[in-house]
């Protein structure tokens, strides 16, 4: 039998920015309208962490249009929040809050204006998990190691010995994927839209490219005030670029034991088999082969995240507005 009721699409479910805010004021429960699923299930972990009373709405799940066409992902939740902001609707900034990533912005001059859009500091939700909890939580995962032995010097210093790698391997990178984005007609085969980043970081041909073009991509990274460390990077940095070579290079120190071989040495506070001479047993050594596929996973716990500046309070004053 041909069931002749008129179907119902996805578009028809969906609610609209004002249907959002409606429902926003209506229940006395502010809105988080973030830009994907990913950014969704991390931000309900910081609101649930931080007893805060907000509903957190991915914008896939609102329909927002421009120019006769559904807009999702961090122009979607821009166009949302303009609606809502077009309607003159005076108590807005008591009910509804967007949050979007960096990206490059800054450099592109399309910050937007609007109040009710949270920008992140850095450039995208991935490059917050970049941080020393992360570090040790693979180092306590991959290898015998307990968490006493975690909370000493030497963690911070062979942590700090990744960044030092981040920034060798992705700075000029970024530079050549933020000059192509600026200039169209700067001729290169960088394309920041590859999310993965070994395309160009092991194609021999295109690192010695840029590394020939150091010294004017470092120019033209001083003329944006953008520094040669980590704190430049992780603004810069395309987020998929980061955390996927960021596990890289932790995969790479787990997986051939450079613990373990520094630990031998004395290089590091010995663990209380080579302390007796027993190296094959040392606690440094891996127990399971380090994965990127799981440890990225891993890492991408809100545990791990280290919260976005600002980003609490701001949330916290919506009801106050």
């Amino acid at each position: 039998m041909i069931d002749d009721r008129k179907m119902i699409s996805t578009n028809d479910l969906l609610r609209t920015p004002l249907e959002l805010y409606a429902s926003a004021k209506m229940g006395n429960k502010p809105i988080l309208l973030v830009e994907g699923k990913d950014d969704f299930a991390l931000y309900m972990d910081m609101i649930n962490t931080c007893t805060i009373d907000v509903e957190v709405v991915p914008i896939d799940n609102i329909f927002v249009e421009k120019d006769g066409h559904r807009i999702i992902g961090c122009e979607g939740v821009i166009c949302a929040i303009d609606k809502v902001t077009m309607s003159n609707l005076a108590d807005a900034k008591k009910h509804i809050l967007g949050i979007i990533d960096r990206d490059l912005r800054d450099f592109k001059k399309t910050n937007p204006k609007n109040e009710l859009i949270f920008l992140l500091d850095r450039y995208s939700i991935e490059n917050y998990f970049i941080n020393l909890n992360s570090f040790k939580k693979c180092i306590s995962h991959y290898t015998y190691i307990n968490n006493i032995n975690l909370q000493q010097e030497w963690v911070s210093v062979m942590f700090k010995s990744i960044y030092e790698d981040l920034i060798e391997e992705l700075f000029l990178l970024c530079i050549e994927a933020i000059k192509k984005q600026l200039d169209s007609n700067y001729q290169s085969d960088v394309d920041i839209d590859i999310d993965n980043p070994d395309r160009y970081l092991k194609d021999s041909n295109i690192v010695n490219s840029i590394k020939s073009k150091e010294r004017d991509l470092l120019a033209f990274a001083s003329n944006l005030s953008i520094s040669r460390n980590i704190n430049s990077l992780l603004s810069i940095c395309k987020g998929k670029w980061l955390l996927k070579t960021y596990v890289s290079l932790v995969q790479k120190m787990i997986n051939s034991d450079v613990l373990a071989k520094k630990c031998m040495e004395n290089l590091i506070p010995q663990c209380q088999y080579c302390i007796v001479g027993n190296n094959n047993n040392c606690l440094f050594k891996h127990k399971i082969k380090c994965n990127m596929g799981e440890t990225e996973i891993m890492i991408k716990s809100f545990e791990f995240l280290d919260i976005p500046k600002g980003l609490i309070s701001r949330i916290k004053e919506l009801k106050l507005a």
